[in-house]
């Protein structure tokens, strides 16, 4: 006795497909993570084939959308006789990533939009001292602080934005058809209408929510973290570690930097003074492990960032040394 259903690996592989789509469609929810965790870990031919799903997609990124176009409609033609020396579409994607499943997989990826192609793109890039505003097809507003570069690119079902680094307060315009996803290299953020800011360096990703509401996730796929923000709270991201709590600041300081102040709310010096390297004409050095994680406050003039290292040594246990190169390195007292 026979039975049509299909066999375990193929029905796997689909839903690993599904799955891999989902989470990585801005979309998903906190339960979402949940079940899939649930179904992930319910036989491990499931984690098998959404690692194999992983792979392909990261191997089909490298090829053109003209090329995926071209595999995927070939398998949509009549079956006809192919002479021996030249692979079918099926085997091309085996050899591609080396799994059972990958034309099925790929094929649901391309259809979801993974592999689709933008229908605007715009760069927003500022140099050190200048801020820009760019006003997007939807009408939401991008206004970057200086040293800031990013790459908007909006799709039939999404607006999305690539922030490299630097510093943007958005405003984005209301669509909930097409959710704003901002990526942020470590943490993402996902809106359908509001006012933002975001502020991304080497070692840290700052949100913080003005008016409306927005979702900020991080973490691992099998480990991602999410804090949902509205006016008035800000939460911080770093690299291989957990989401921060959420915390209040004050809605007057969270865009201070477009009235030309620099506002530290119980900062880590660490992060302050990569704030301030964006201004200086010469980065600050700080080497000391132990000081990096010292708190300061205060507000200090964008256009005057040597006053904050002046000041420095009255509320933080340091002191400001200046080298041969005209680079300051700030060391422990």
């Amino acid at each position: 006795m026979t039975s049509d259903s299909p066999p375990e690996s193929s029905a796997s592989c689909d839903d690993a497909a599904d799955w891999y789509v989902r989470l990585h469609s801005g979309r998903a929810s906190d339960a979402d993570f949940h079940a899939f965790e649930q179904w992930r870990q319910a036989s491990p031919e499931h984690d098998r084939q959404y690692r194999k799903v992983c792979r392909i997609s990261d191997a089909a990124r490298l090829l053109s959308p003209e090329a995926v176009r071209t595999i995927l409609e070939q398998d949509e033609r009549p079956a006809t006789r192919r002479q021996p020396s030249r692979p079918s579409r099926r085997a091309f994607a085996f050899g591609l990533v080396g799994a059972c499943c990958s034309v099925a997989a790929m094929g649901v990826l391309y259809r979801q939009g993974v592999f689709d192609a933008p229908l605007d793109t715009q760069r927003l890039q500022t140099m050190r001292g200048e801020q820009r505003q760019l006003v997007l097809p939807d009408g939401s507003i991008l206004h970057a602080n200086t040293g800031t570069l990013a790459v908007a690119r909006f799709y039939e079902g999404r607006r999305a934005i690539e922030l490299q680094h630097g510093e943007i307060f958005f405003s984005v315009a209301h669509d909930t058809r097409r959710p704003f996803v901002i990526d942020a290299g470590f943490a993402e953020i996902t809106v359908t209408g509001t006012r933002f800011n975001v502020s991304r360096t080497d070692s840290a990703v700052q949100v913080a929510v003005e008016s409306g509401s927005v979702k900020v996730s991080s973490g691992h796929w099998w480990n991602r973290q999410a804090h949902h923000l509205t006016a008035g709270q800000k939460v911080s991201a770093y690299p291989d570690a957990p989401l921060e709590a959420v915390r209040t600041v004050a809605i007057a300081n969270i865009a201070a930097w477009q009235r030309g102040d620099i506002v530290f709310d119980d900062t880590p010096l660490a992060l302050a003074l990569e704030e301030l390297n964006r201004y200086l004409p010469q980065p600050v050095l700080l080497d000391d492990a132990a000081l990096r994680s010292h708190r300061i406050s205060g507000i200090f003039r964008a256009s005057k960032p040597e006053t904050m290292l002046d000041m420095l040594p009255d509320f933080a246990p340091v002191s400001v040394h200046r080298q041969a190169d005209g680079r300051m390195r700030i060391l422990p007292r």
